[in-house]
């Protein structure tokens, strides 16, 4: 069976916090395992490249790191498409551009994702030099990964 359904995880685990979603990823990555209708990919790519990870699937859950000045961090906050252009996570060079990707896509009569979620997970800092997460976002790792369990079988099932 092709994989129909796509979990991104955008990030760049050298700039520590910032590589929150693809640590996640990882994990949630062996638990779905049994499940060869969902793909996950990790990528610190931006702009055009986008548009070739998201072809020919039916289903897109995006998950990003979500810079905001206070806490609480560790939190998984959907974005709803009519704010992608109005959130911290427009200003994400990993996200850059991703409405205008889809329709770029769309007009170019690829097969793009009918349904796609944004998912930026909060953090204090996505622009510090290191590869590991921050302590404070360390230790909630574990309860991440959960919630994007849950929002995986809200979509997915199972």
């Amino acid at each position: 069976m092709e994989p129909k359904n796509l979990v991104l995880a955008l990030g760049n685990t050298i700039l520590s916090d910032d590589g929150i979603a693809i640590h996640c990823i990882r994990r949630l990555k062996e638990k779905w395992k049994h499940r060869p209708d969902v793909h996950f990919l990790e990528s610190s790519e931006a702009g055009l490249v986008l548009l070739d990870l998201l072809i020919g699937y039916r289903t897109a859950l995006i998950f990003d790191a979500l810079p905001i000045a206070e806490g609480p961090y560790g939190q998984i906050v959907e974005i709803p498409k009519e704010q992608w252009e109005q959130t911290p996570l427009a200003s994400s060079p990993h996200y850059t551009g991703l409405p205008s990707l889809l329709e770029m896509g769309e007009r170019l009569s690829y097969e793009m994702p009918s349904v796609v979620r944004v998912f930026g997970i909060t953090v204090k800092d996505p622009f510090t030099l290191g590869e590991q997460l921050t302590p404070e976002l360390q230790q909630k790792v574990d309860s991440i990964v959960q919630h994007m369990d849950a929002i995986l079988r809200q979509q997915f099932g199972g």
